[in-house]
């Protein structure tokens, strides 16, 4: 048995993320056409890790049906959560499965290219208690996770150390056997608080700091500039051969499913244009009468939508300028999710 497993933290309500979340749980929205999960589950794989625990709460009748339908080859379980136990005390419910190994845990609402065998590496050539995962720039309204070189110091708002450097924690740790050994109530209690008792007892807990592809989806428009981000990454190669770091074609032809066009350039879709998805589409867009955008497509503005326009299953960035030459209920868009930013 491997001295390592993965877990992915899938139970949350992703109140934030609302309407979405409505009747989906957050780690199954689709991003480009593939369910979160699925590319989580991969990159904890393609770290080496052939088991995998996923806890659910929310429709975790979804999330469990979803972990049965995954490719194989990796060993994926549900631990189904009764009443909701937080990043911390859903660890008191795996113990029997854990078995004493250590875990690489990963929240399920990030979009990321983080280095796993980096981070695995560097917890196990160390003593450490846990090595938590941190990007170099802090979340805004997220505690600040406080280093001097590689030695995790404080968490907070602000550090009793001057020389302390503060990084954003990007929700991604290896947790040792040691540490989750300490977590045995099943009760809702963030894994945070077990780092701040580790601190007072002057354990050892390592920073591995990667400045990467990042993103967390907890917010509508956060969900947004993940997409809009990732289109980014494309256009940066300069390269003409497609360019898919997160392996989503490759994860949508495990399935039986086509591969995602990428719409990169300025272009008009005239009318009669049927544009099927998953596409994604960047620069100026004009819709002219009658184009059917979707399912699953990425919009981003400025954009002009013209009378008869169909917009079916599209992530729809509203932004300004954003034209609509008709009334509103001309435009169908009762099952997109559309996005407000102000």
């Amino acid at each position: 048995m491997s001295e390592t497993a993965g877990m992915i933290l899938a139970a949350g309500f992703g109140r934030r993320l609302l309407p979405a979340t409505r009747e989906t749980p957050k780690p199954l929205l689709w991003y480009f056409g593939v369910p979160v999960l699925n590319l989580l589950v991969r990159q904890l794989h393609d770290a080496g890790l052939e088991d995998i625990m996923i806890n659910a709460h929310y429709h975790r009748d979804q999330i469990s049906e979803a972990v049965k339908n995954l490719p194989s080859p990796p060993h994926c379980q549900v631990s189904e959560e009764e009443s909701v136990l937080g990043t911390g005390g859903a660890f008191a419910k795996i113990h029997p499965w854990r078995k004493g190994r250590d875990l690489l845990v990963v929240n399920g609402d990030i979009i990321h290219l983080f280095p796993l065998q980096k981070i695995l590496d560097q917890h196990k050539k160390s003593s450490a208690l846990a090595t938590m995962g941190l990007i170099p720039t802090t979340l805004p309204g997220e505690a600040s996770v406080w280093c001097t070189g590689k030695k995790v110091v404080s968490i907070g708002k602000e550090s009793p150390r001057k020389d302390a450097t503060p990084y954003g924690y990007a929700c991604i740790q290896v947790l040792s056997d040691k540490l989750l050994s300490r977590i045995t109530e099943e009760k809702e209690v963030s894994i945070i608080a077990y780092y701040q008792d580790a601190l007072r007892r002057g354990d050892l807990i390592e920073a591995c700091v990667e400045d990467c592809f990042w993103n967390d989806i907890g917010t509508p428009r956060q969900y947004w500039e993940a997409h809009t981000s990732y289109l980014d990454l494309l256009k940066n190669t300069g390269s003409k051969q497609v360019f898919d770091p997160l392996f989503i074609n490759h994860i949508r032809e495990s399935f039986g499913h086509g591969p995602v066009r990428w719409f990169l350039k300025e272009k008009t879709f005239f009318s009669g244009s049927e544009i099927y998805g998953p596409c994604a589409f960047d620069s100026q867009i004009s819709f002219e009468r009658s184009v059917k955008a979707g399912p699953l497509a990425i919009v981003m503005g400025p954009v002009t939508l013209d009378l008869g326009i169909t917009i079916s299953h599209c992530l729809f960035h509203k932004s300004t300028p954003y034209t609509i030459s008709c009334n509103r209920s001309n435009i169908w868009e009762s099952d997109s999710f559309v996005m407000h930013t102000g």
